[in-house]
């Protein structure tokens, strides 16, 4: 039971020490110190175990045959530990061959480092260990084989025979004695009371005699009625033929009996004979009893051969235990080499690997950002140190580095969000203003409002960052060159000027402000153009104009109007009347008549030409896809037969259908045409209205 029980506590202290998830809530940095630990721990008790077991193996081996292992669960004990630690020893080297395996596959910085010194130190170590452990190995199998052969079997088997043979002999003699003395107690008749005085002289003699230590007479009943003592004072030897139960039933029957007894450390060679000697049951007379005590020295001698036997039979029957058990003794001392020499060569290593892969990882950190990181080890002064050392310094100098650009761009950004909030504020005061265009040296417009936008029907993500002359009709660029020329003939910095010019088909009049753009050292770099569209206002002053033209013209025809209409009704009350004055009535009245129609003629005709001096200003044109030629044959029928000697002929173009225009202007247009035309012509000649796709 107990070395199950170790065996399990040595296999969770293997578990223990292998097993890495059971610290998964921790934090790393402990995690690290506690294995650390618990390594050191696992490495010093393996070592005291080892030591222990190098202890027992030594002393095992120079006990030799005389110091036989007579407990079977020492040696399986021994054998169990040998084979713990042994497990023990060998996880640890596996552990650190597979986490060195892991290391390097994983790419750690120093992990390719520490392989070559390892194997350098494992090397080095590997081939004396494996010499040695041959060597070693066939030595013990030897020493084994010579502690336990047949040579030394058959020796300790005859002085086992020996040692029974003095035993057997000092019985012999006492019986011999102890017949001697029933002959001579029976053929004397020294059983006899009368005789038993002479019986007790007879006896002491014998004993100087035969050199015997006690001798005892006792009588039919086996009542003692003598004894003679060699030293009766050192109360070594006595006898009780009554406590000896089976000796004196077997001498009752007439048995001679002798047996070698132990009596603490010494042994006593007695002889019961029945008197007189070799007779049957029924006849005992008496008994008599010779003791004699074995010497010390026998005892020891023959002690000796006999446990050396029997730890020689042990030692036959574990012989492949005892060798099995030095092997893995053996083993565990050339595994315990195998490993200090990795783990030395990890500690060799560790100088070295653990500081840069230190510094490799504080490089990654502070490739990631992270410029608060120090590698915080021990620093010796040597090149490593050194490095570690430049290393910290550098972080710290980036970090004041990486502080003051970020105060600098704190600054700049404070810079930036003014500037824009600032241009959010231009931005908004533009886009509530007329339109603005502003164009860099090279033409390219780098500021346009929604305004100026939708003046000129433009997109303003299209717009920014193109040429103005790609953007822009070559209607409006022509007004705009217009005001340009002025102004560089002018060799001013500023114009204003009133520019007219259709955008999306309406005709639009854009109040025009052009400046020039230069920097502090005169150069130029631009313009800006400002656009007011006054052409609402323009319709409204025109609309008072024309209304306040209305109200004069009404006045002005109600003037003439009067005399005509008088002169009529007086006209017409005469022609009722039949006045003789009738004709001169009519006369004079025809003439008034004519005179007003005349100012009224003049009067419209002023009018007219006013009109067309707005029109081309008031005129707004609604373009729409219409038949041209059907316009023109409408326009042909309503002037037919109005005047006899004039003709008017067509010649039109069959390729001309829809064409895109604003047929009541147009038809207007017609019209003015014909009507000039007519008047030109005086009465005769012929008009055509001639068509032609202009391709």
């Amino acid at each position: 039971m107990t070395i199950r029980l170790f065996i399990q506590k040595a296999f969770s202290l293997a578990k223990w020490l292998i097993i890495p998830g059971q610290y998964d809530e921790l934090d790393p940095n402990d995690i690290i110190t506690r294995r650390k630990r618990k390594t050191r721990y696992v490495i010093l008790g393996a070592s005291i175990l080892f030591a222990l077991m190098t202890v027992a193996a030594i002393l095992l081996q120079d006990s030799g045959v005389d110091a036989p292992i007579s407990n079977d669960i020492a040696v399986a004990l021994v054998l169990n530990l040998n084979l713990i630690l042994l497990v023990v020893m060998a996880l640890l080297v596996v552990r650190n061959i597979v986490k060195l395996y892991f290391e390097r596959r994983g790419g750690i910085a120093g992990s390719r480092f520490q392989t070559k010194l390892v194997i350098a130190f494992l090397a080095m170590t590997l081939i004396p260990s494996a010499l040695m452990f041959a060597v070693a190995s066939e030595l013990i199998s030897d020493t084994v084989d010579k502690w336990i052969n047949s040579q030394i079997e058959q020796t300790l088997q005859e002085s086992l025979q020996v040692a029974e043979s003095l035993y057997r002999d000092s019985e012999n003699k006492t019986t011999a004695r102890a017949m001697y003395i029933s002959r001579l107690v029976e053929k004397r008749g020294l059983a006899s009371k009368r005789h038993r005085g002479k019986l007790s002289v007879i006896l002491k003699q014998k004993i100087s005699e035969y050199g015997m230590d006690m001798i005892q007479v006792y009588d039919a009943d086996f009542e003692l009625i003598s004894q003679a003592v060699k030293y009766p004072s050192s109360g070594v030897i006595s006898f009780d033929l009554k406590a000896h139960s089976e000796m004196l039933a077997k001498a009752a029957l007439g048995e001679a009996v002798s047996k070698v007894e132990e009596r603490g450390e010494s042994n006593l060679a007695i002889s019961v004979i029945p008197t007189p000697p070799n007779l049957k049951s029924g006849q005992v007379k008496g008994v008599v009893v010779v003791i004699k005590l074995v010497s010390q020295e026998l005892i020891e001698k023959v002690h000796s051969i006999v446990n050396a036997f029997q730890d020689y039979k042990q030692l036959t029957l574990k012989k492949e235990i005892i060798k099995a058990s030095y092997q893995v003794t053996l083993t565990l001392v050339t595994l315990v080499v195998v490993f200090s020499a990795i783990w030395f060569g990890f500690y060799i290593a560790k100088g070295i690997t653990v500081p840069l892969k230190k510094l490799s990882e504080a490089t990654e950190a502070v490739a990631k950002g992270n410029l608060d990181v120090r590698v915080d080890i021990p620093v010796k002064n040597d090149e490593v140190g050194r490095l570690i050392t430049a290393f910290n310094n550098m972080t710290l100098d980036l970090k004041n580095f990486k502080e003051q650009i970020e105060r600098s761009n704190k600054e700049l950004s404070e810079s930036n969000t003014e500037l824009y909030h600032r241009g959010q504020y231009i931005e908004a005061v533009l886009e509530n203003v007329g339109g603005v265009i502003s164009i860099d040296k090279t033409g390219e417009i780098t500021t346009i409002n929604e305004s100026a936008a939708g003046t000129f029907g433009v997109l303003r993500s299209k717009a920014r960052g193109r040429n103005y002359k790609k953007i822009f009709e070559s209607s409006h660029l022509s007004a705009i060159r217009k005001v340009i020329r002025e102004m560089s003939d002018a060799g001013a910095k500023t114009i204003e000027r009133e520019i007219n010019m259709s955008v999306n088909g309406r005709r639009r009049t854009l109040k025009t402000s052009v400046s020039v753009l230069t920097d502090h050292n005169d150069q130029y770099m631009g313009m800006v153009f400002v656009f007011d569209d006054v052409t609402d206002l323009i319709a409204a002053q025109r609309t008072i104009a024309w209304r306040e033209m209305a109200r004069q013209i009404a006045h002005e025809i109600k003037n003439p109007l009067t005399p005509i209409q008088l002169n009529a009704q007086r006209m017409r009350r005469k022609y009722q009347q039949k006045a003789e004055d009738f004709p001169k009535v009519l006369d004079d009245a025809t003439n008034i008549i004519i005179q007003e129609v005349d100012q009224l003629k003049t009067l419209v005709d002023r009018f007219s030409k006013f009109a067309k001096q707005s029109d081309t200003a008031s005129l707004e044109l609604k373009p729409e896809p219409n038949l041209m030629h059907d316009l023109i044959f409408e326009i042909v029928k309503l002037y037919k037969d109005t005047s006899p000697g004039v003709k008017l002929l067509t010649d039109l173009d069959p390729s001309i259908q829809l064409v895109n225009i604003d047929a009541e202007q147009i038809r207007r247009v017609i019209i003015n045409l014909v009507e000039n035309a007519m008047d030109a012509l005086n009465g005769g000649g012929e008009i055509t209205i001639l068509t032609k796709a202009d391709h």
